[in-house]
């Protein structure tokens, strides 16, 4: 039995599934990636469903991002992190305290040619760190613009989530969103979704 990503999905939600998808999984030789892929991809669902049943248009725009999204062979590492945490790890390592928290990031590497949804806390101050400065174009609420990957994002509960569409390439102060995009050697795409709990 081969195991696509409906039954493996089906397999995650508990679903009545055939054993010969479960005895396949188990003598898969990468049956960790397998699940952790189809883990992942669940919680994308999960927060997609969320993001899309609370703040329609902006999920409009989120799935109007899949078409642009683009990878160049070597695109510049991103990452991005919460600046209150980490000045806060920084300052307890400092005075000889632990430094729980100092490496955490909210994402490691932001994926090139894809899109993704990140659920997190709010307030944060989101930080960004780049090999290189490239531009990130954000949505939010009813609000567009530019701000680099050298900027910080303030994300608010009271805001809502914000949509940052990364492109690394040249952008000046006369580029459109469209000229950008096409121009651009790599995009990717990023909600922080602040969490509704």
């Amino acid at each position: 039995m081969s195991l696509n990503k409906m039954t493996l999905d089906a397999m995650i939600l508990g679903q009545d599934v055939d054993n010969s998808a479960w005895e396949a999984l188990l003598h898969d030789s990468k049956r960790e990636e397998l699940w952790q892929a189809a883990v992942e991809r669940r919680e994308q669902i999960n927060h997609f469903c969320k993001f899309a049943a609370t703040w329609p248009k902006l999920a409009k725009s989120y799935r109007m991002m899949k078409s642009i999204t683009k990878s160049d062979v070597k695109p510049p590492k991103l990452s991005c992190f919460d600046l209150f945490s980490y000045r806060n790890a920084l300052q307890a390592t400092m005075s000889g305290e632990s430094n729980n928290g100092l490496d955490e990031f909210i994402l490691n590497e932001i994926p090139w040619g894809s899109q993704r949804i990140v659920e997190i806390e709010s307030p944060r101050h989101i930080k960004f760190k780049c090999e290189r400065t490239i531009n990130i174009y954000y949505e939010y609420d009813d609000k567009i613009g530019w701000i680099t990957s050298e900027d910080s994002w303030e994300l608010k509960q009271s805001e809502g989530p914000v949509i940052l569409t990364f492109i690394d390439g040249e952008v000046n102060n006369d580029s459109s969103y469209s000229t950008a995009i096409e121009q651009a050697n790599s995009v990717g795409g990023l909600v922080f979704l602040p969490n509704l709990k």
